[in-house]
């Protein structure tokens, strides 16, 4: 059997690893150790049947492989096993909605109150990267390097303040074009210290290819690199603090919640990983049909997620 596409979402981890409950999630909620232990094995339970339905369709895929090699063709041969697929697929997503149901239902009422804060950090994660790009706050953790181009860890990626938090904030005209000014000269001094680094870079490479090679010589430069990224790290605390001072306290109360959001959001990713929160919605079309997705939401342990699907012919 041929599979393709491996997804790098999360992990499905082998049934017989010692299993491990996410601890902020634990702090954040609040849980017992019995609570703890029955979502635990509620999800040890959800994998072992995702493994049977993902063990019978791999079954199947080689059944559908000896039927490709036939001189002639069955529709019905086809059909049959491409129903089951589906019916499998199906189950394992009535599987995992019963698991979610089983596992809210472990939770107390202050417990459960606590859930909409996470779905609502959720939704908030375009306004924190948008308030790290304006200057308005550090980058989140969870914004990846290769979205945000910041070599320096200077922590903005635009020159104007974005539409949406601008709106968000009610951003005066005037508001919104000082903070341009600030990230736009921000950007600039950055600029030019990249250029000073990119040639203390091939300086080193230079000092490196000498024989004998200066330790002495190399260690001015390597100095000389980390004074730069410091003062560019230094520089971009000081643009935050002008941002933040161009805003009314009320559009600063309300900069603080995205702040907090994104404080939450390791809490968020482990709360849907145990079936607390809804998990995000994928875009149609994402995953080819028909094709088996069974996908252990399991993922305190990271790693990836595998997605079957039939190869082609």
């Amino acid at each position: 059997m041929r599979l393709r596409a491996l997804l790098p979402l999360l992990a499905i981890p082998a049934l017989n690893a010692q299993p491990r409950f996410n601890p902020e999630l634990e702090r954040y909620l609040e849980l017992t150790a019995a609570q703890v232990d029955q979502l635990v094995r509620s999800s040890q339970d959800l994998d072992r049947s995702l493994a049977t339905r993902q063990r019978r369709t791999a079954d199947i895929q080689n059944e559908l492989a000896a039927e490709r090699r036939k001189p002639t063709l069955d529709p019905l041969a086809f059909g049959d096993r491409y129903a089951e697929i589906e019916m499998l697929r199906r189950g394992a997503i009535e599987d995992q909605a019963e698991w979610r149901k089983r596992n809210r239902a472990v939770l107390n009422a202050t417990q459960t109150a606590r859930l909409p804060a996470l779905e609502a950090s959720r939704h908030s994660e375009h306004l924190q990267s948008e308030a790290a790009c304006a200057g308005l706050l550090e980058r989140p953790p969870q914004i990846a390097s290769f979205i945000i181009r910041d070599p320096l860890g200077a922590g903005f990626c635009a020159s104007s303040v974005p539409l949406a938090l601008r709106l968000y904030l009610d951003l005066t005209d005037a508001q919104a074009r000082a903070i341009s000014d600030l990230l736009s000269s921000h950007q600039r001094s950055v600029l030019a210290t990249e250029t000073r680094i990119r040639q203390v870079e091939t300086e080193i490479s230079q000092e490196t290819a000498r024989e004998p090679i200066d330790p002495s010589a190399l260690g001015v430069r390597y100095v000389e690199i980390e004074h730069l990224r410091r003062e560019i790290a230094a520089a971009a605390s000081t643009v935050r603090e002008k941002a933040k001072a161009e805003l009314s306290p009320a559009q600063n109360a309300r900069l603080a919640i995205v702040q907090a959001s994104a404080g939450l959001a390791p809490v968020t990713a482990a709360a849907e990983c145990e079936g607390l929160i809804d998990p995000r919605s994928l875009p149609d079309g994402l995953f080819a049909r028909p094709s088996p997705l069974f996908i252990s939401p399991r993922c305190t342990t990271g790693g990836l997620v595998l997605v079957l699907l039939p190869s082609a012919p």
